[in-house]
């Protein structure tokens, strides 16, 4: 539940005195930040954590790693060279 529905549902509340509109915005604002959120994805995402947390895992991460740090360095010295290539 985010902030938004703690201001919708607490519009439902106005009276004419604004004393008692600011109560019921009080204490319908700190009702909400009291409840714990959880996703529908939650158990996706616990299986994800623990995979995330394997040595193989982490071992293929890092050779992407070096794979796209390869890319970016190719894509700079190709810019250069074709940026030089122009000049001449």
């Amino acid at each position: 539940m985010g902030r938004s529905d703690c201001f919708t549902r607490s519009t439902l509340k106005i009276t004419s005195q604004p004393a008692t509109f600011y109560a019921a915005l009080i204490s319908v604002s700190i009702t909400a930040f009291r409840e714990i959120a959880r996703s529908v994805h939650e158990a996706e995402r616990d299986v994800a954590r623990r995979i995330a947390a394997t040595p193989a895992y982490q071992h293929s991460r890092h050779e992407r790693k070096k794979v796209e740090k390869l890319f970016a360095h190719l894509k700079r010295i190709l810019k250069n060279w074709i940026a030089c290539d122009y000049l001449a």
